[in-house]
């Protein structure tokens, strides 16, 4: 009951009142005819009525659950949406526990909001949880299939992209190019030289162990410098790339797919690849190489602090270096670099474009667009050593 009262005072200090009343009241009775449960509704049913109808009908349902439900609407003068709610609920805790259901009295408007609330029949649901399990698996194989089919298709959108930016170059974001490249590049060039320097000196420390015993520590330098240039630099670059880069465009663009940018970019006649993958993707792929340099050089600075540390000369160690690299070798990681800057930036943006909604979909993106990438690295990085070492390159 809702009481509204305006008063104010006139020359001869008299009240004048206004008061209006609404009552909203719905009554259930729960009677047993041949062999059945009869829910029998009654007055207005609406939102301020059903909340004591509800706890009624749940704690009825949970102490004696009727061999068959009918539901007696006749005696209802009015019924809205939270009305018919109730009623679907009903039908749908019935069938959870194999109960019929029968609604009588329903008019035909009530009839129609009944059947448009069941938009999910419940026998789908209950089919889908008693899956075989030669049905599951094909179902998890169609969706990876599904899975390759669309990066394929990012694939080929990209390599358009990129085609018709070359062809046009003022359709090029030279401002996210360069913005890209500073985030990228020019942010992550502290922890990439401390980590390469923290890699060299490790990698030195622990070969120098075993060739300590045959009197050969100096090829501590050989070892290290190699291994450097050609395989740990590139790679371990860019797995600090897939944890930096690729998790930021992902958690950029996931945000963006959120909020309906992208889908605003598309009304507007944008291609969102070419938008906003084609500046991120060219400057991953162009910043690498310059941060696998970076690396490169802190791992052999921190493996001749070793070298140093165990009684050789410095231009001992240089020696050694030189001796063991060549300009093939370095030609080699760059090579590779390219490859693992695309790979971080292409996985982490497709995956960004892939976000699905709800409040842990950002997060979602961001951790698939990491372990994506780090398992397209290592398998990358097996691809390469083979072909490597059958070119004998």
């Amino acid at each position: 009951m809702w009481r509204i009262r305006i008063a104010y005072k006139d020359k001869g200090m008299k009240d004048i009142v206004t008061e209006k009343t609404k009552q909203s009241s719905a009554s259930l009775v729960i009677s047993r005819e041949d062999h059945a449960e009869v829910f029998r509704f009654s007055g207005i049913l609406n939102v301020q009525s059903i909340p004591p109808l509800y706890l009624q009908l749940d704690s009825y349902l949970h102490k004696s659950p009727p061999g068959t439900l009918c539901i007696e609407a006749g005696d209802l003068q009015s019924c809205d949406t939270a009305g018919i709610a109730l009623f679907e609920w009903l039908r749908q805790t019935a069938h959870r526990r194999q109960i019929p259901v029968e609604f009588r009295g329903l008019q035909e408007s009530w009839k129609k909001l009944l059947e448009t609330a069941d938009q999910t029949p419940l026998e789908k649901t209950v089919q889908a949880e008693s899956l075989e399990p030669l049905a599951k698996l094909g179902k998890k194989t169609f969706q990876i299939a599904s899975g390759f089919r669309e990066e394929i298709a990012f694939v080929g959108h990209l390599c358009c992209a990129l085609a018709d930016t070359l062809l046009h170059p003022r359709k090029f974001r030279s401002q996210d190019f360069w913005r890209t490249c500073e985030q990228v590049g020019a942010n992550g060039t502290l922890i990439i030289l401390l980590l390469g320097a923290l890699f060299g000196l490790i990698l030195a420390f622990s070969s120098a162990m075993p060739m300590k015993q045959f009197g050969v520590e100096i090829y501590v330098a050989d070892l290290v410098a190699y291994a450097t240039i050609r395989v740990l630099g590139p790679f371990i670059t860019a797995v600090i790339m897939a944890g930096r880069t690729g998790s930021a465009f992902a958690a950029e663009l996931g945000t963006m797919k959120i909020n309906n940018e992208i889908d605003a970019l598309q009304v507007m006649a944008l291609d969102p690849v070419r938008f906003l993958v084609v500046p991120r993707f060219a400057a991953t792929v162009l910043t690498s190489p310059l941060l696998v340099v970076l690396m490169n050089l802190a791992g052999l600075i921190g493996a001749g602090i070793v070298v140093l540390s165990l009684g050789y000369p410095l231009v001992t160690y240089w020696n050694h270096v030189q001796g063991i690299l060549d300009g093939t070798d370095v030609v080699v990681g760059l090579c590779k670099s390219l490859v693992f800057g695309g790979l971080v930036a292409g996985i982490g943006t497709l995956r960004g474009l892939q976000t699905g909604l709800g409040p842990a979909a950002v997060g979602i993106s961001t951790t698939r667009a990491v372990v994506s990438t780090i398992i397209a690295l290592v398998v990358t990085e097996g691809i390469f050593s083979i072909l490597l070492y059958f070119l004998e390159i």
